[in-house]
């Protein structure tokens, strides 16, 4: 009933958790059974920890089952030492041995180097790196962009980062100086380094939070194409001609897979220390994707004219489309191809997601019924929080000393679902602490949350007898109401 956890102890510290693909590894992660923390900021509706409860309630409700909380720690990697109190900067000191660094921005504009997307990709990551050499971590993974290419054409290999490229915005180029940085840190016993594609929704369901990429032409498609009258036969006549053959390849790659692709790596220590092209095996055109939107809309138009000046827009389609698309211009004529040997090596076992048109059609009713964005969002809120009601942890931990044949113990309690989180009771401190025991021979209890909360409200009404009164094995099972698990 009390299980020996077989993750390794220390825990990962993780940033970008409430991104896109943060939070895919959040979940990817922690069902993984990696002990995990996370770096998030207060916003001005939110605490921190709201905000990753909330990510967490999302996920048990899409895969129907509780996860473990991760320890949340209230911080800024825009802030030198990451903005963390003390205690929390001693916390990590102490249990902390793999930084996770994805946090980003992706912002194409070109800033003065004081704004973003400097501050977050670069000084950001120096933060982060100084951070780490600062507290001892010496394992790191960085999540870069397969642009740091630039503006290459050709093959571009997964070990190659200086090629006396340029830079379409400042996105790529911010992402390559920094992606320069953490290579070039000598505070690190493993650097490993994932080169995303274009990074689009989810291939299943098609979620995602941001819309930005394929989805910023999906937006417009759909909230210019249905501005366009019918004809007797329903068709709309959207008439616009693209500087473009619609047959140009593209790298675009879906998050789940993304995120399921880098937990695999992460999880496999001979994958570490080296770079990984994340791109697809198939690429997608931009034929497929304007057909699919006109066969959602059941509309018609369009003309792939080649590289040609559109100086004088046939129409208001036309100028209103391409107006909104002029960020992305530079990205119409060339893609590389991204050499992927390492990633065909330690992760070829995962098929790549074709997108085709039934899921550029996912893609769409998504994003409509999330009103591209602009859906009002609900603020979550625990009815029930574990940290409120330590002294029962504490209280079983001490009651369970006279039964652990030791001097010393540390009792862990990993408390999944709403509410929940790690702790774990140290007999010579006689407290409870934030997370997990480091030493993987100490014994970890996994527990509900909606069962201790049903333990406090039989307290409160005295139905329950007290927890120090029972027998070990008649306590635990009391303590747990019988749902322990690994």
């Amino acid at each position: 009933m009390i299980r020996y956890l077989e993750s390794k102890p220390q825990y990962t510290l993780l940033t970008g958790a409430t991104g896109l693909v943060g939070r895919y590894l959040l979940k990817d992660l922690l069902a993984a059974g990696v002990r995990l923390a996370v770096i998030v900021r207060d916003t001005k509706r939110q605490l921190a920890a709201d905000r990753i409860s909330q990510i967490c309630d999302f996920w048990e409700k899409e895969l129907g089952h509780e996860l473990p909380r991760p320890v949340c720690l209230t911080g800024d990697v825009g802030q030198p030492g990451l903005g963390l109190s003390v205690a929390d900067l001693a916390w990590v000191e102490t249990h902390c041995d793999t930084c996770f660094h994805n946090a980003a921005i992706l912002r194409f504009d070109s800033a003065p180097r004081h704004q973003e997307p400097w501050l977050t990709n670069l000084d950001g990551t120096q933060n982060v790196v100084e951070f780490c050499e600062a507290t001892g971590i010496p394992n790191f993974h960085y999540v870069s962009t397969a642009y740091v290419c630039g503006d290459r054409s050709g093959v571009v290999m997964e070990g190659e980062l200086r090629a006396n490229q340029g830079f379409r915005n400042d996105y790529e180029k911010s992402k390559y100086f920094a992606e320069k940085l953490v290579r070039d840190a000598d505070c690190f016993q493993s650097t490993t380094i994932y080169r995303p594609a274009v990074i689009t929704a989810d291939a299943k369901t098609g979620y995602t939070n941001t819309y930005h990429g394929l989805h910023l032409y999906l937006r417009l498609m759909a909230l210019l194409i249905p501005e366009v009258e019918p004809d007797e036969n329903g068709v709309r006549h959207t008439e616009i001609r693209l500087p473009m053959t619609g047959e140009e390849q593209r790298n675009v790659v879906t998050v789940d897979w993304v995120s399921e692709v880098m937990t695999k790596l992460f999880l496999n220590s001979d994958a570490h220390g080296k770079t990984f092209h994340i791109a697809p095996t198939k690429k997608l055109t931009p034929k497929l994707v304007i057909e699919s939107c006109y066969n959602y809309f059941n509309s018609t138009g369009v003309q792939y004219v080649g590289p040609e000046d559109l100086n004088n827009p046939i129409g208001k389609f036309e100028r209103d489309f391409l107006a909104n698309v002029g960020v992305y211009t530079s990205y119409d004529k060339v893609d590389p191809i991204f050499d992927t040997t390492n990633l065909k090596k330690f992760a070829g076992g995962i098929s790549c997601p074709e997108i085709d048109e039934p899921m550029i059609w996912r893609f769409l009713k998504f994003g409509e019924n999330d009103k591209w964005g602009k859906r009002k969002k609900r603020f979550h809120c625990s009815d029930f929080q574990v940290e409120k009601h330590l002294t029962l942890l504490k209280d079983f931990g001490k009651t369970m000393k006279s039964y652990i044949d030791k001097v010393d113990f540390e009792l862990g309690f990993d408390v999944v679902g709403d509410g929940g989180g790690q702790w774990y009771y140290s007999s010579r401190s006689n407290q409870i602490h934030r997370g997990l025991p480091n030493d993987n021979d100490q014994p970890v209890v996994r527990i509900k949350a909606s069962s201790l909360q049903k333990i406090v409200s039989q307290k409160k009404t005295g139905s329950r007898c007290d927890l120090t009164d029972s027998s070990p094995i008649g306590l635990l099972k009391s303590f747990v109401n019988a749902d322990v698990y690994n």
